[in-house]
């Protein structure tokens, strides 16, 4: 049997995918490599945003909601200050997510099948037209979704200019723990962030309500000797909290902007595969589906027009991916590597100075621009503080933000005009000075 759309990967984004494809009429099997029963564990906060589920029409199940987010505060290594940034959102049980996202896509008629390793792709002619494992399944679209660590992209045709690594240093190592009667509890509604670049590296820790469980953990940027997250995380933990510890699990995550491209013929990438992952805060569970909800449309379109879709028929899901959340997540990748740079003095320098405070920080996570308090500024020049270079720092990496944001609202209408464009992005962030 052929399927119109075959979607590798049944997690947030695949299970997204395949309910608003199936939705439309459209034949999806949905393939995943796991057991049905372990979609969705992954080493992640289990946190996402209100607004993130509105843009991506995702119904959240109240069955799986473990605690409504407020906010969150941000505290600097010292701990002498505390950003408490507004936000609503929720912390989730994946498993649950995961369960009844599968679900919903087999409700309305996307067909199901777990313990499926898919090993290599159909390609007829130049165009994906399947995939090979145990069986081969033809379809007249593949959707990668199977998160950052994809065999796929590898497999691709180098022409359609689809990046086929992520490197290390635009990846976190992150190791979470789900703790029941967390001691001391941490405040309901308010997820917790430590920045310490000692024991967190590029990265920072978490400590996130979930209801009567804790989810705790610590994300390292993967340069140099960082330190190994699982053992961090259990060293930090031991010296802060008390409690039991029910599960554990650590994964790889993709910081950076997203893939230049999206889309080759027959096939498209959504989600971690595509690195849609916030730079910043490594958040991907709304970002991924909203590319879930950005790409069915750029397929079901595709496939209504012709049989076999190309690059240019699926070219308009890279479009309005960038111009919804790429030009964000560029700034975003900006941002973080300035971050990556500073140490625990700059860092506490930065928010109890007033240079980066809670506006600054909200402005950049709402929409990815770094706008300094240059009065603020002006007051700090003004005290004597020793640290001019790092305020020209500050103002040259805002600058980059702005530069980085008018390349992506400026991403090509066409494949064609695609290679320029994208030597101009490479360029640009290769040779920027952190």
């Amino acid at each position: 049997m052929e399927y119109d759309v075959i979607i590798v990967g049944a997690a947030t984004t695949g299970a997204v995918a395949a309910k608003k494809i199936a939705e439309k009429g459209f034949k999806v099997l949905l393939l995943e490599a796991k057991p049905k029963s372990r979609i969705g564990d992954k080493a992640c906060g289990d946190a996402i945003g209100e607004e993130d589920l509105k843009k991506a029409g995702v119904n959240l199940p109240k069955e799986v909601i473990r605690e409504r987010i407020l906010g969150a505060d941000l505290l600097s290594p010292d701990k002498k200050t505390v950003f408490r940034i507004k936000g609503y959102g929720y912390t989730v049980d994946r498993l649950g997510l995961g369960k009844v996202l599968v679900e919903e896509a087999e409700s309305v008629g996307a067909k199901f099948m777990d313990n499926f390793h898919v090993d290599s792709l159909l390609l007829n002619d130049g165009v994906v037209r399947g995939v090979k494992g145990k069986d081969e399944i033809h379809s007249r679209v593949v959707l990668d979704a199977s998160g950052n660590k994809t065999r796929l992209r590898g497999l691709l045709p180098d022409e359609w200019g689809i990046e086929k690594v992520i490197e290390k240093k635009d990846a976190v190592a992150a190791y979470r723990v789900i703790i029941d009667n967390l001691n001391p509890p941490l405040e309901s509604g308010y997820l917790k962030i430590f920045f310490d670049q000692t024991r967190s590296p590029g990265g920072y820790i978490w400590a996130f309500p979930e209801g009567k469980l804790s989810n705790v953990g610590l994300g390292v940027t993967m340069v140099g000797k960082y330190p190994n997250p699982k053992l961090a995380t259990h060293e930090w933990i031991k010296n802060v909290y008390t409690g039991t510890i029910l599960t554990g699990s650590g994964d790889t995550v993709p910081t950076r902007r997203p893939f230049g491209n999206m889309v080759g013929n027959g096939i498209a990438l959504a989600g971690d595969a595509a690195a849609t992952v916030n730079p910043v805060t490594g958040g991907g569970i709304g970002s991924g589906m909203l590319s879930a909800k950005l790409v069915s449309e750029s397929i079901t379109q595709a496939l209504q027009n012709v049989d076999a879709p190309k690059i240019d028929d699926l070219w308009s899901y890279n479009v309005v991916y960038m111009k919804t959340y790429g030009i964000k997540q560029a700034a975003l990748d900006v941002f973080r590597r300035f971050l990556i740079r500073l140490n625990d003095d700059d860092i506490n320098f930065g928010m109890s100075s007033g240079i980066m405070d809670e506006k600054t920080v909200t402005d950049a996570a709402i929409t990815g621009q770094v706008k300094i308090n240059l009065r603020k500024e002006a007051e700090i020049v003004l005290k004597g503080l020793k640290r001019p270079s790092m305020l020209l720092k500050i103002k040259q990496m805002a600058d980059d933000v702005k530069t980085a944001m008018q390349i992506y609202s400026d991403y090509p209408s066409s494949f064609r005009e695609y290679p320029e464009w994208n030597k101009r992005a490479e360029d640009f962030f290769n040779n920027l000075p952190y």
